[in-house]
């Protein structure tokens, strides 16, 4: 990581009883590895599905020297057989799950991995855009508007819209978005991951809120979460990286 490069990530509760977001920033001699899951199962099985994912996954990543492709997927799959083991320890545990987003920062370039619907976001020059793929029925539902098979407004207020089709639960994990080549990031740029509970705000407004101070940056988007007062709001985490201008020597 150069020292002009910033990050930053910050959670809130809103109105769930419990936080089953987590998330962490590994920085290392290679490169800075950010995790981020949101758990599911209520508060003993969603907060503690988070929390093992992550510190498996990262275990695992820096265990070996093998691709990062090899590393983040082996990360994934050992973070989902520790979460089988759990539930077999301990019989109420047996129903928890996570979402997971890891991006891996190697100088300009990342990789990622995710499974579920945690976005990954890039804002450069004006513009965001989505990186990883949404493992929710709402990206099943936006392609069915697509098709003229279900008009836009049964698609954003389906209940079932953000119902996972795949996860980390034990079980077999269905669907995984990965960067089989390393991502050239662009000096300024933002990636910006996130628990779906930031989804309550748009794109747009995501956007618009943007600062080139990643802590000023996450502080107004969780405060515009809290302002928008969406019933039963989610737990919401954001992370947000800033490359900044590649040092050099004489």
């Amino acid at each position: 990581m150069s020292s002009s490069d910033k990050v930053f990530g910050a959670q809130i509760q809103g109105d769930r009883k419990f936080q089953e977001d987590a998330f962490q920033i590994e920085k290392r001699d290679e490169g800075v590895l950010l995790v981020l899951c949101d758990g599911m199962g209520g508060h003993s099985g969603g907060n503690q599905a988070s929390k093992l994912a992550i510190a498996t996954f990262i275990d695992s990543f820096f265990s070996t020297s093998d691709s990062l492709t090899s590393r983040l997927r082996a990360g994934v799959e050992e973070a989902n057989n520790r979460i089988l083991q759990a539930g077999v320890e301990n019989p109420e545990l047996n129903k928890m799950g996570t979402t997971l987003l890891a991006v891996f920062v190697q100088n300009s370039q990342i990789n990622w991995i995710s499974v579920g619907d945690s976005p990954l976001w890039l804002i450069r020059g004006g513009n965001i855009q989505r990186l990883n793929a949404n493992h929710s029925l709402a990206a099943v539902f936006e392609e069915m508007v697509k098709t003229g098979h279900m008009s836009a407004e049964d698609a954003a207020t389906d209940p079932n819209r953000h119902s996972l089709r795949s996860s980390l639960s034990g079980d077999e994990i269905k669907l995984i978005d990965e960067r089989e080549t390393p991502f050239e990031l662009q000096v300024g740029d933002c990636l910006l991951l996130a628990s779906d509970g930031l989804e309550t705000l748009p794109e747009q407004k995501i956007l618009d809120l943007w600062q080139s101070e990643p802590d000023r940056y996450i502080e107004m988007l969780l405060d515009a979460v809290e302002q928008a007062g969406k019933e039963n709001q989610d737990n919401t985490s954001a992370l947000c990286y800033l490359l900044g201008q590649t040092e050099t020597t004489n």
